[in-house]
């Protein structure tokens, strides 16, 4: 009797790792991750410029350079934006990679908006950090105005990579396309950090572009498997309890 109950609980939890190894395949290969942006219309403008600590002019900057970088593709599955570095962009090596620096990029696949802008300055930070032989998009600073162009929707980090003369500098930071109100042309304007002199101190750089990123969120497929599992354990249960009960009759005829 012992035997026979034993083997049947084999075989059900045989059945419920069956039920939940195919449903997990079957979700994964019924959402594909494709693009949910294809416009290549895109692009981002910076309007730069400080207020001068001795008149207190406002002083736009000029003569500096930035380059733009990829960071993810607008990718869709099942039905969730978002953004994913392991299997698009320009720091896809990064983002595969088992370090600390590594696993931070990749995490960005499961961030909502709101994460994303809390974290954007330390993602851009190391980010930034990783651009050595990657090839950016590059612009110049003219008259406090940059604009870099001829972008494709998705997810974006801005470097400054040379100062203005005025030795003025600003934080890498990360922007989307189209932005959370659907703009394809965004502008953005971080502060510039100067230093005037040894004796001043310069002002303390923004994170960069202070608008909202798109929604974005984690897939839902897993939530019916969950149910499946936890419907698959009340059978056993029930199973189980039978199982006794006309193990205890036999017993007591």
């Amino acid at each position: 009797m012992h035997n026979c109950r034993r083997r049947l609980m084999k075989h059900i939890w045989i059945v419920l790792l069956a039920v939940i190894v195919i449903s997990s395949n079957a979700a994964a290969q019924e959402f594909p991750e494709t693009l949910w942006e294809t416009r290549s219309d895109c692009s981002i403008n910076l309007q730069l410029a400080y207020t001068d600590s001795t008149t207190g002019k406002r002083v736009q900057l000029s003569g500096g350079k930035v380059a733009v970088y990829k960071v993810s593709d607008a990718l869709v599955s099942n039905g969730n934006r978002y953004f994913n570095p392991k299997t698009s962009g320009q720091f896809q090596k990064l983002a595969k990679q088992n370090t600390r620096d590594g696993k931070a990029i990749a995490a960005i696949r499961d961030y909502d908006s709101n994460e994303l802008t809390t974290r954007n300055a330390s993602l851009a930070k190391i980010l930034a950090a990783n651009t050595s032989g990657i090839k950016g998009i590059t612009g110049t600073i003219k008259k406090g105005s940059v604009t870099v162009g001829g972008l494709m929707s998705g997810l974006y980090l801005m470097v400054q990579t040379k100062k203005s003369p005025e030795n003025a500098s600003f934080a890498p930071f990360l922007f989307s396309l189209p932005d959370a109100d659907g703009n394809y042309q965004v502008t953005a304007s971080p502060k510039p950090s100067v230093t005037v002199s040894k004796k001043d101190k310069p002002d303390k750089p923004s994170g960069g572009n202070s608008g909202r990123l798109p929604q974005t969120g984690q897939l839902w497929w897993p939530v019916p498997v969950l149910l499946l599992a936890g419907l698959l354990l009340v059978i056993i249960g029930t199973v189980m309890r039978s199982h006794g009960r006309m193990q205890e009759a036999a017993e007591g005829s």
